[in-house]
């Protein structure tokens, strides 16, 4: 039998010839392999005559009825350019075992090419493509029109994947139904910080304090956000934990039998039940759900002092209090050392009795911040 020795002056083409007639699967993986040295090799010394002698035998090769000899050829050219568009446009569009290595790696398909195979072929086609280098925007879209979660969630996780404003704006809004979409649209670099902002009032706390980390979002907006997300949580949207209904239940059944305490105040919100210290400071004061949520919400901290004072928390409990609350904001631990510390020295001069005049103006609806700069010291 000829041989084809990649290092002679001339292609032995009868040799070549010779093992196309090897019916065998280890006699096509021999031609294959001659032929993978000849175009990597010799490639600027092949005629027009010998190239498409070896494009023809390539595509007889590729239209083998075994399996495993269409997959030697995929996995054999896939990083290729030397070989036809055509021939890796015929082995994509095979089964995956066949068409995965060129779907994942040649750059010979363009994004029509790509796309047919996205819109035409089975899911764990769309999953190869979804892990290429390199994926350009319309591709991307492609991509994300077939709706197959893991299918996006691939491509979002792939860094070389170029992916349109729009698209982005579009899995934003599916990663409130799509949870598996919100850490990786979070990790890209391209992802825009008014989409993160949009994504805080869904996603886990976990995935805020990355946002917070991550992106320089004003202090205001973060405020606001927060009590976007205390409205969610209200209506039975946000993470697990004590539901309204039962924390309202629990706390007004606690008032009825007088078992609100301070103590029982700070440690709900040091056991981190949000919930349910608001429950307890609303029945505890008697102030309108509303206010509460403002005093909670407020920067520096001074209503809450009003509220936790009069309620008859101690200094030491307070302490625990405010900390707790704002940690549950997620404000950054040098903003709460730096409250604090002017809120204990107002906490240790104002009394129980003057706390509980200004939390009664409250209750009848006066100006919140008025009560607040008339409080005796």
């Amino acid at each position: 039998m000829s041989s084809v020795n990649a290092g002679n002056s001339k292609i032995d083409v009868d040799g070549l010839l010779q093992l196309a007639r090897e019916k065998s699967i280890d006699g096509r993986k021999a031609l294959l392999r001659a032929i993978s040295d000849l175009f990597e090799g010799r490639s600027e010394e092949l005629n027009e005559r010998e190239t498409t002698l070896m494009h023809a035998i390539l595509h007889q090769l590729v239209s083998d009825t075994e399996k495993e000899v269409r997959k030697a050829v995929a996995e054999q050219f896939a990083d290729s350019q030397y070989i036809s568009a055509d021939i890796v446009r015929e082995l994509a569009n095979d089964d995956i075992e066949v068409a995965f290595s060129v779907l994942k790696k040649s750059s010979l398909l363009r994004d029509p090419d790509l796309i047919e195979v996205i819109r035409n072929r089975t899911f764990e086609h769309q999953l190869a493509v979804a892990q290429r280098e390199s994926i350009s925007a319309s591709v991307s879209g492609a991509l994300v029109e077939t709706e197959n979660e893991s299918v996006v969630v691939a491509l979002l996780n792939n860094s070389g994947a170029e992916i349109s404003r729009k698209t982005r704006e579009y899995l934003v809004d599916e990663s409130e139904r799509v949870d598996t979409f919100q850490d990786p649209l979070l990790q890209r670099s391209d992802l825009e910080p008014d989409l993160a902002q949009k994504m805080y009032v869904w996603v886990s706390a976990a995935l805020r304090r990355h946002i917070l980390a991550e992106y320089d979002l004003d202090q205001d907006v973060v405020d606001d956000l927060l009590e976007q997300v205390a409205v969610l949580e209200e209506h039975g949207r946000g993470p697990a934990g004590i539901t309204h209904n039962a924390a309202d239940e629990l706390a007004a059944n606690l008032k009825a039998e007088g078992g609100i305490t301070p103590d029982l105040l700070v440690q709900s919100i040091v056991d981190g039940e949000v919930r349910l210290f608001e429950a307890l400071l609303r029945e505890g004061t008697g102030l309108r759900k509303r206010l509460i949520e403002r005093i909670l919400f407020e920067p520096g901290g001074e209503g809450l002092a009003i509220a936790a004072k009069g309620y008859g928390v101690d200094a030491e409990g307070f302490e625990k209090l405010f900390v707790s609350s704002r940690r549950a904001r997620l404000i950054e631990e040098p903003t709460i050392q730096r409250e604090l510390g002017s809120l204990m020295s107002l906490y240790g001069k104002m009394t129980q009795e003057s706390a509980k005049k200004v939390i009664g103006r409250w209750r009848r609806d006066q100006s919140y911040l008025s009560a607040i700069r008339d409080l005796e010291i």
